[in-house]
């Protein structure tokens, strides 16, 4: 019976992050259909210097939330954190997208911050559903999240031409579904009734959340310092085409990363009773979902290359997956 529902939750785990990875590849492959390359450099640019600030000031709290068997932090802990993050990440990256003097990168920053940081407080909802054990409910906040801000991106793109509208709707999407949906399945009000900071708690949880920061930070930095030296360098337009052939890959590696931290909970707490015999188990589990799931994804993605990218595009992106 156990052995049914790991691989019922496995499934809605696959589901989850196969829709939400998708949903980021063809994010891109729209941007390259309907705008222009220096359009999909400025907001390569844009992420570019979001997400390792964003990542590094988060202190991977996730993996914390995850593997947190105790309880020793509660949920409002890990949201007023998120809240603290928010703030500093805004005046972080506000202030260094002034100093580049491009009122254009200005706001599609601003438009990607937002999103980011409802992202930012929806991961933690969603831990605390994987953690509950609450697989679907997490799965179809995820393909909630990703299907209908694709959908919205690509309809006002089509409708209007309009990057800046489209990408409004596209943030406007992850803000709603968060405050539609994961607010109320995680139950926020009442995790907040009677709440009081602990800046003892929220001390600690700084403090071991620091080390998963730094391995973060330099995961995403390996990613983006490419981008940085190839905008300084080459231009923005470059930067663009640079980003449609390594999104591939980029999206493949959070996959991954989704999957692997979905089980942390459960290794958790067979770590907790000395079971060490089924942490092997679970681990070549997990590896060899690991490796179906990216096989099937990386056939769907070959599939919608030739439909979405141009056949220059389409060359380069597969030489750069076989290299």
């Amino acid at each position: 019976m156990k052995f049914f529902k790991n691989i019922k939750n496995s499934f809605w785990v696959i589901l989850a992050n196969g829709a939400y990875s998708l949903s980021q590849f063809l994010l891109i492959s729209l941007m390259t259909k309907f705008f222009n390359l220096e359009i999909l450099g400025i907001y390569s640019s844009a992420t570019a210097l979001i997400i390792p600030i964003i990542t590094f000031i988060g202190l991977n709290s996730r993996a914390i939330q995850l593997t947190d068997v105790e309880n020793k932090y509660k949920l409002a802990d890990f949201f007023i954190l998120k809240v603290i993050g928010s703030i500093i990440t805004i005046i972080i990256v506000g202030g260094i997208t002034l100093l580049k003097d491009n009122s254009y990168l200005l706001l599609i920053t601003a438009i990607l911050l937002i999103r980011r940081i409802s992202e930012f407080f929806s991961e933690t909802a969603h831990s605390k559903l994987i953690k509950e054990g609450q697989f679907r409910t997490y799965a179809i906040s995820l393909i909630m999240s990703g299907t209908l801000s694709i959908f919205v991106f690509f309809l006002v793109a089509f409708l209007t031409n309009n990057f800046i509208l489209s990408l409004i709707s596209y943030s406007i999407s992850w803000i709603a579904v968060f405050l539609f949906y994961d607010i109320k399945k995680v139950s926020l009000k009442e995790a907040f009734a009677g709440y009081q900071i602990n800046w003892n708690t929220l001390s600690n949880l700084v403090v071991t959340s620091l080390p998963l920061a730094f391995v973060a930070l330099v995961n995403t930095l390996y990613n983006n310092i490419p981008k940085y030296f190839v905008e300084y360098h080459i231009g923005i337009e470059a930067l663009g085409v640079f980003s449609a052939i390594t999104y591939v890959s980029l999206v493949g590696n959070l996959f991954i990363a989704a999957i692997t931290l979905t089980f942390s909970t459960k290794i958790s707490l067979i770590n907790k009773k000395g079971q060490y015999n089924k942490i092997v188990k679970i681990i070549i589990i997990q590896e060899v979902l690991v490796i179906i799931s990216c096989i099937f994804l990386y056939i769907v993605y070959f599939i919608l290359l030739g439909k979405l990218y141009c056949q220059l595009y389409l060359v380069v992106i597969l030489t750069n997956i076989l290299m």
